[in-house]
């Protein structure tokens, strides 16, 4: 006797639930692209959002100082001029009470020490009047650097220095050629002594 199979409950479901599975396979692999997408967009929103700021709140690049003015940590007037010495000017600025500032002496130490003085000099500025002289007894000061203990607020608003730490770059002129917002740390800092020869058997030209 021909008996046809009937088909079974097991195999009817099979049958439904296969196209179902690649449904879901398909959208949980979309919703990832979807999600991979979103990540990178806001990374490039947040980076470009950065940039903004950065040139908003930081030193504006070509920007020239003519001079700047102070006192230094024994109450002297301080009168910097720029292009009398071939000499490039490499400032940092801090101020006393910033937490930022205190992680960065470290790398601004190291910069210290290996920059060559005869290319470059370095002004250590304190962006908020304060405890100067008891604040740098913590950290190496080279005897050949410059200390302006309470900067000219003009200087401080024609560079448009905002926030602390910063690390800015004159060049002969007094033009700020360069800076660096924040700590000095991995590519920042590569890029500081690329910039300044550091990491180079001979300094950059002038």
């Amino acid at each position: 006797m021909d008996v046809t199979a009937q088909p079974t409950a097991e195999s009817a479901y099979y049958k439904v639930s296969k196209p179902l599975g690649w449904t879901l396979l398909t959208l949980v692999v979309l919703s990832l692209i979807v999600s991979v997408l979103i990540v990178r967009r806001n990374r490039e929103l947040v980076a470009a959002d950065n940039q903004r700021l950065d040139s908003q709140m930081g030193p504006r690049i070509g920007a020239t100082v003519a001079q700047m003015t102070g006192i230094d940590t024994s109450g002297t007037p301080l009168h910097i001029t720029f292009g009398d010495d071939g000499r490039k000017t490499l400032l940092l600025v801090f101020t006393p009470e910033c937490r930022l500032c205190r992680l960065n002496w470290p790398s601004w130490q190291m910069v210290a020490n290996s920059i060559n003085k005869k290319f470059y000099r370095m002004v250590y500025v304190n962006g908020h009047p304060g405890s100067t002289s008891e604040y740098l007894r913590q950290y190496q000061i080279p005897s050949w650097s410059t200390v302006i203990a309470e900067a000219d607020p003009g200087v401080l608003i024609r560079c448009n220095i905002t926030l602390t730490p910063e690390t800015i770059l004159l060049d002969t002129n007094g033009k700020i050629e360069k800076a660096w917002l924040g700590l000095l740390e991995g590519e920042q800092l590569s890029d500081v002594e690329r910039s300044l020869g550091i990491s180079e058997s001979k300094p950059p030209s002038l």
